[in-house]
């Protein structure tokens, strides 16, 4: 999908679903369209509040953690037939997984399920791309798929059938994140801004509702838990890229903070633990934790390069990327313990002689099976690791 479509995943080679400050505010497709759309539930756009100051946590000592295991098995998902590399993004409670497969050379990409050692096209709205971000307890996957007029919608791949959600009355628009009670959070173009900016949606009960942003013009849902608590970032200034991690409960957007630049909310537990990242005022990106809104700063895998916290399960375990010395321009899959909050490179946790570099860590189970992003004999494949008992 990369001529003819937008990804709306805001991906590196990491498969990192969304970084601090990415997608902006200021894409915006030339018209809006003459289609059928949800009903849309209000279009709040609440004032800029006061940005909260982080409150700072000390960082517990590197002790060892029971959360975490000594070490994984690495397992290759494969791809679809005819397409060279793959990419996993979700993962449920029985290790079913969720992400694309890819041919570089073309702009197709295909959603797929990887489940029982297999891989399953899951097809597209009648155009050449699909993508699949997550997937719940009951099998269900959300996403976005390319239909046949070229635009890229939200999308529920269920019982062989694509669905097509409908947008905010945009052009585009992307679904992150599916909870088990089927309530689903992304992304779409609105057509009550001009020009269109994307805002966060969350679509319940067949009906799509825009959450507005924190007084800027564009907001992204990434996440939400069992109890409907849904996170993402949002611009806080019209006109500009100053975009915060948000937390969004009980009707209200609430602005998380950051350590003095951008920060983005990725996912929620249902503890409400919420990780992400976030810019200092200078340098590179930091892994955060947010726990009874406090933040905590998790640093780094390597002094001057970027960490992003992917995903948390209901464990307190963290994944995610970060970019180290030895290999400055792409990066290792790293997991974090909540209870001991030290970062790991995942590549030390796998058998030396594998053939894989981890690169990126997308999404944690509560058994602690990992999926994600990586190099295996030299060609990019998803992975699965399962914790050795």
């Amino acid at each position: 999908m990369q001529s003819e479509t937008r990804l709306w995943i805001c991906s590196s080679l990491l498969g990192i679903l969304a970084v601090a400050g990415c997608g902006g505010g200021n894409s915006t497709p030339a018209t809006t369209p003459n289609q059928p759309t949800p009903t849309v539930v209000g279009n709040p756009a609440p004032a800029p509040t006061p940005t909260p100051t982080p409150t700072p946590i000390p960082t517990p000592s590197p002790t060892p953690s029971p959360a975490l295991p000594m070490s994984y098995m690495v397992q290759d998902l494969g791809i679809l037939s005819g397409f060279v590399q793959s990419t996993a993004l979700g993962i449920n409670k029985v290790g079913q997984a969720v992400g694309q497969s890819v041919d570089p050379h073309t702009p197709i990409h295909h959603a797929v399920l990887f489940s029982n050692g297999g891989v399953q096209d899951l097809g597209t709205l009648g155009g050449d791309g699909s993508i699949a971000s997550d997937i719940n307890n009951s099998g269900q996957i959300v996403g976005e798929a390319q239909r046949a007029d070229g635009n890229i919608h939200p999308a529920l791949f269920i019982n062989g059938q694509v669905q097509d959600l409908g947008t905010l009355g945009g052009l585009e628009g992307h679904a992150s994140a599916i909870n088990d009670s089927g309530s689903i959070v992304g992304a779409s173009f609105a057509a009550t801004t001009n020009p269109p900016f994307e805002h966060a949606f969350l679509f319940s009960d067949g009906k799509m509702q825009d959450l507005g942003t924190l007084g800027g013009d564009s907001s992204r849902a990434l996440g939400i838990n069992n109890s409907g608590a849904i996170v993402g970032n949002a611009d806080r200034t019209p006109g500009a890229t100053d975009s915060h991690a948000f937390l969004f409960t009980n009707g209200k957007m609430q602005d998380l903070g950051s350590l003095g630049g951008t920060s983005t909310a990725l996912a929620i537990n249902d503890q409400g633990h919420i990780v992400g990242s976030s810019f200092p005022t200078n340098g590179e990106a930091h892994a955060i934790l947010f726990v009874n809104g406090s933040m905590r700063d998790l640093g780094t895998l390597t002094p001057g390069r970027s960490a992003f916290a992917q995903a948390i399960n209901n464990n307190g375990v963290i994944v995610g990327a970060a970019g180290s010395a030895d290999n400055p321009d792409f990066g290792f899959a790293i997991v974090v313990s909540e209870s001991e909050g030290v970062i790991h490179d995942l590549n030390k946790m796998i058998p030396a002689n594998s053939g894989w570099v981890l690169m990126g860590a997308n999404a944690v189970n509560d058994n602690g099976q990992i999926a994600g992003i990586g190099v295996h004999n030299g060609e990019s494949r998803a992975f699965l690791l399962t914790p050795v008992k």
